[in-house]
């Protein structure tokens, strides 16, 4: 889905709309001007760590919106709609528009788009809601209709994760060292805060991105993961002659850096074991792996802010 803001004056509600857009997958288009700059700290506090991961365009004006997105359907979202938010059916592809604080959606933009007008039903009396909460409000009915698409509908059965093995990860800690790292999937969501191209392979760290988190990290992720959850590891083996490491506990068989190799599937079977001291022979591996230990103990006790 597609939130609009056409000239948010508040940065913490562009904040707070950022943090949802990417907690359910959406992108932001901001239509200028904007009542603050987006390096503002209201902004970022509300966003927390997350507004780096999001999918944002900025417009001069509605008009290089149109130009951009011809074919665009955009429900306007406004307390003078006729129809309410829950009486229209949302392709997942669509536009949700909302405006400014003081003013909402111009009139003659509103009155050019009747048809796709929309609102919230409020009590007498009461204006308008929180911008913050009224983007929620609607986007989260536009998902619903759309059966929440690869968002986490219930705790263990989270569709967002892709790495190999991610539905068996459920896997119980056999290490209390790190508070609320319970399963795999735990620690990789942790890890995804943590991997930075500073852990990453030497060799491999100038292709490293944050879109490519896991890229050069297997082996020293892979030996965590055993700290915590116990079980060995097996590595296959690449071209080049380096393994590329994963976990095996039991029946048991994820791979938490998988995500790095795109499309290709590797082979999980019969596949030599590996060994710590081996690995950590090599001064700069065992070095990012504590690293790594640290980082993620930090954020045990402080969170993604720490």
């Amino acid at each position: 889905m597609n939130i609009i803001l056409h000239q948010p004056e508040i940065p913490s509600n562009t904040g707070n709309i950022g943090r949802t857009c990417v907690a359910t997958g959406s992108s932001l288009h901001l239509i200028e001007p904007l009542g603050f700059i987006l390096s503002d700290k209201l902004l970022k506090r509300a966003g927390m760590d997350y507004w780096d991961k999001l999918d944002l365009t900025r417009y001069m004006n509605y008009d290089q919106f149109r130009e951009k997105h011809p074919g665009a359907k955009v429900w306007m979202a406004t307390t003078k709609g006729g129809k309410s938010y829950t009486d229209v059916r949302y392709s997942p592809d669509d536009y949700i528009m909302f405006g400014r604080e003081s003013g909402g959606i111009p009139e003659e933009i509103l009155f050019a788009n009747w048809e796709n007008c929309i609102r919230i039903p409020m009590g007498h009396g009461i204006r308008s809601l929180n911008l913050a909460n009224s983007v929620a409000i609607v986007l989260y009915e536009a998902l619903r209709q759309n059966d929440f698409p690869e968002l986490e509908r219930e705790k263990g059965g989270i569709m967002k994760y892709q790495f190999y093995g991610w539905e068996n990860a459920n896997i119980p800690a056999v290490s209390d060292e790190f508070k609320g790292i319970d399963t795999p999937l735990d620690l990789y969501d942790a890890l995804s805060h943590i991997w930075k191209a500073d852990t990453c392979a030497p060799r491999m760290r100038a292709d490293w991105t944050e879109e490519n988190k896991t890229y050069g990290q297997c082996s020293i992720t892979a030996f965590l993961a055993q700290d915590i959850f116990g079980g060995k590891v097996f590595g296959v083996l690449r071209p080049g002659g380096n393994y590329h490491c994963y976990n095996v506990i039991g029946e048991a068989v994820f791979d938490l850096t998988s995500e790095q190799f795109g499309n290709e599937v590797l082979d999980y079977e019969d596949n030599p074991e590996q060994f710590r001291d081996v690995h950590f022979s090599k001064k700069e591996k065992k070095e990012r792996y504590e690293l790594l230990r640290s980082r993620l103990r930090e954020y045990c006790l402080y969170g993604a802010d720490g």
